[in-house]
């Protein structure tokens, strides 16, 4: 059964995982919103991979939108959850409602993109998040509102005017509650006044744009109506000369398309195919752009058609933009490093990660003070991958590793003994946690080795009161421990004299 037959069938939801061919995403969503279920819906389309987590019908997580905040001149926030996002935003001093309205409109642009593209829709358990947010509106407000915004009077003009002889499919299932969906009166009514195998031309009353189309493309991206794009076979014309010379041609579209799509992404010395630090100079850099531009010359695609040569230009032009990014000397000393450490097989941090990553601890920092470990860890680990050589990001991400159980304390102990770095009181600090650590684990051998460690710090530093009382305590125990031995019977009869 297709989720446009069932869409408000929580069992149907359970197993949506295809293409949107299959499952309109929009549909998904508002089915979990009409059923008001907790799942999480990812939706992959070429903007990217967007996950949506919702708690009764109602959006508590994203992660994934493009180009979020980006009206508000914020830095990239795509991989970040709504809440840090937001809190990037009003750390600029935006105040929380508007940085709030521009996320809802951000999100409902991304649905809209969604809906009018290709890709996959999946459907998974729920995730609860570790920080809920509450949006003010629904899922069907959201889709509305990007409707709004995106779609004037000439552009509903442009996509329903190739479409005004297909026929319309309502989807329309037994038992539908029309107020629990949550959508403006006018637009239900409009949907329920939809008739299946209907033509586009007489849904709409005419060829004159009216407020109703809107919410005719409201109900459409939705997944509401569904517009029929097939073809009979009976009906199908024959392909004419001009087609089949057009379909010999789409063989080298597709090849330009395809590496525009590569191009488009990529980083400049990815571009012109620069594999290690030996290749960045002037020579070999000339040399890979004068080839690269020689084999996406738009002269060379004057038979394929425009289409082609407009591909091959921007193919062209993306081979010079590379080249002129690399003339910068700052540039090609950082790619130098980053190629050389790739070649270690290390991990290159450059001075933009560094920079976030040392922003990123601050704000753990404060929140580990606060005792809110889950929220400090998430952002100890993101410092971690910025920069694992840090040693205070290494310290705190294995401390706080501990705090949230992800480690346990023996592995996370003799790890931050093996951290370099730390220099004088520091070092006897980040020692005495480790070693500390190993005490806690009531594993034999650690403790010991947590006792050598209490010992080296006193040789350094008599006076350090912890890893004394850490050595008072363990040979209490250790006393303590011996003294409650039970003897051991002596002869036959030395169980019935055992001292009391």
């Amino acid at each position: 059964m297709a989720i446009h037959e069932s869409w408000n069938d929580t069992e149907a939801l359970e197993k949506v995982d295809g293409s949107f061919k299959e499952h309109n995403p929009l549909l998904v969503l508002l089915g979990v919103h009409y059923t008001k279920s907790n799942f999480l819906v990812e939706i992959s389309y070429p903007e990217g991979k967007v996950e949506i987590i919702l708690e009764k019908g109602k959006i508590v997580e994203c992660k994934g939108i493009p180009n979020l905040l980006s009206s508000l001149d914020v830095p990239s926030v795509t991989g970040l959850s709504l809440g840090e996002a937001m809190g990037m935003a009003m750390s600029k001093g935006l105040r929380p409602d508007r940085v709030l309205d521009v996320v809802e409109a951000d999100i409902g642009a991304c649905f809209i993109d969604a809906a009018l593209a290709t890709g996959k829709v999946k459907v998974r358990p729920y995730d609860k998040p570790k920080m809920k947010m509450k949006l003010t509106k629904s899922i069907p407000q959201l889709v509305y509102q990007g409707v709004q915004t995106s779609f004037t009077d000439d552009t509903l003009m442009q996509f329903f005017g190739v479409r005004m002889r297909k026929k319309v499919l309502p989807a329309v299932v037994d038992g539908l509650n029309y107020g629990q969906l949550g959508l403006p009166s006018r637009a239900i009514r409009l949907f329920r006044g939809v008739k299946p195998e209907q033509r586009v031309q007489d849904m709409l009353g005419g060829m004159k744009v009216t407020p109703d189309w809107t919410h005719y493309m409201f109900l459409i991206c939705l997944g509401l109506i569904k517009i029929n794009y097939e073809v009979s076979k009976s009906r199908e014309p024959k392909e004419s000369p001009a087609k089949e010379a057009t379909s010999k041609q789409s063989g080298r579209h597709k090849e330009l398309q395809k590496q525009l799509d590569v191009f488009s992404n990529a980083e400049p010395h990815v571009i012109l195919e620069l594999q290690n630090k030996r290749d960045v100079n002037d020579v070999v850099i000339a040399e890979k752009a004068r080839a690269l531009s020689a084999k996406f010359h738009p002269d060379r695609y004057i038979a394929d058609g425009p289409q082609a040569q407009n591909l091959a230009q921007r193919c062209f032009e993306r081979v010079q933009e590379a080249q002129q990014a690399l003339a910068n000397e700052e540039v090609r000393a950082e790619l130098k490093a980053r190629l050389e450490a790739e070649e270690r097989g290390e991990k290159y941090v450059s001075d933009a990660d560094r920079n976030k990553a040392s922003l990123l601890y601050e704000q753990a920092k404060f929140l580990y003070r606060k005792r809110k470990f889950e929220q400090s860890h998430e952002l100890f680990e993101k410092c971690y991958d910025l920069d694992p050589y840090n040693w205070r990001v290494e310290y705190m991400f294995l401390k706080s590793s501990v705090d949230v159980d992800k480690m346990s304390g023996l592995d996370a102990g003799k790890k931050i003994l093996e951290i370099s770095g730390p220099r004088a009181h520091e070092k006897l600090d980040v020692m005495y946690s480790g070693a500390e650590l190993l005490m806690l684990s009531k594993d034999p051998e650690a403790i010991e080795q947590a006792v050598g460690v209490f010992k080296t710090i006193l040789d350094v530093s008599p006076d350090h009161s912890q890893s004394k009382r850490q050595l008072r305590n363990h040979e209490r125990n250790r006393q303590k421990a011996k003294s409650e031995k039970p003897e051991k019977p002596k002869g036959l009869f030395g169980s019935f004299f055992r001292r009391s």
